[in-house]
């Protein structure tokens, strides 16, 4: 009779154990989702802010630039044919759009470094990393 006792209550003290280690889960895994929300909102806003700028402005170079191109190829053609009889309009015009894929490169390169360096989720990334740490350095008693 004493050990169908004892029994019960090792029973409900394992069960009390497994349920306060399921809660504690719980909360943990709770707490790192609203931390990632909130990352995951300030991210957002930033990337839409700096989104739709730059979409914007891109826009408003690319309507410029194709209003003022045949110009230029033009009164530039017009130009050196006065130093370099042989020139023509296509000869300047493939010259400029050569230089344009040159510093379409080098913006293209600035832009990848710079969204490298972008830390997006920096905080939930840290403390998943102090929570693995945790998890390494912790080691449970034997039995």
């Amino acid at each position: 009779m004493a050990e169908a006792g004892q029994s019960s209550a090792q029973e409900s003290g394992g069960e009390g154990r497994v349920r306060g280690l399921v809660q504690a889960s719980l909360r943990y895994v709770g707490a790192r989702g609203k931390l990632l929300q909130i990352e995951a909102q300030e991210a957002g806003t930033h990337i839409s802010k700096v989104g739709s700028r730059g979409i914007l402005a891109l826009c408003c170079l690319i309507v410029a630039w194709l209003l003022s191109m045949p110009a230029i190829v033009s009164l530039g053609a017009e130009f050196l044919k006065r130093y370099w009889v042989w020139m023509r309009w296509e000869y300047l015009a493939l010259a400029m759009a050569g230089g344009h894929l040159f510093f379409a490169f080098i913006f293209l390169v600035a832009a990848k470094s710079r969204w490298n360096k972008a830390r997006l989720f920096e905080e939930s990334l840290n403390q998943l990393e102090k929570d693995r740490q945790w998890v390494a350095h912790s080691q449970l008693p034997p039995k």
